[in-house]
Parts: C-alpha cells; structure tokens; sequence
C-alpha cells in the first residue's frame, strides 16, 4: 500500500477501500504449494531480472504481458 495517500485520506476523514483484505492475501499464499515458494525464494538471484521486466511491461502497457507475469506467484523459475 502507498501510505502517502491512506495518509491523506485520513487526515481528510475519507472514507479508505482495500482491494484485498489480509484474509484474502493469505488464502491466495494458502492455493501455492509450498515447494514452489522455497524455489522462488532459493532463486533470489533472479528477483531483479523479474522486477525489471515486470516494470518494462507495466511502463509499455503491454498488458497481455504484463497479465502473464502477474498470474501467477511467485512466478516461475523458468522465466528467468
């Protein structure tokens, strides 16, 4: 969450939505088996080729793009 503006809303007394709760986060984490979440985490090396090209497909608006990288988590080793 971008805090400057949940800041700001609170101070102006707006009312604050979230898009997920922590429930919801947690039974997402619960569908990924556990042996995918230690290979992507054994893998750190690749985290930055992933954020990069994460962010050059957010920042092209290449949305297909985009939609395959973030289907799924932790993303799979072999995109890297």
């Amino acid at each position: 969450m971008d805090m400057r503006p949940f800041h700001i809303a609170q101070k102006l007394g707006k009312k604050i939505d979230y898009l997920e709760t922590i429930e919801d986060q947690l039974a997402a984490l619960d569908g990924i088996p556990f042996e995918r979440i230690v290979n992507y985490l054994n893998h750190i090396k690749n985290w930055r080729v992933h954020k990069e090209l994460f962010k050059k497909a957010f920042l092209e608006g290449d949305i297909q793009q985009f939609y395959s990288m973030t289907g799924e988590f932790p993303p799979a080793a072999s995109r890297f």
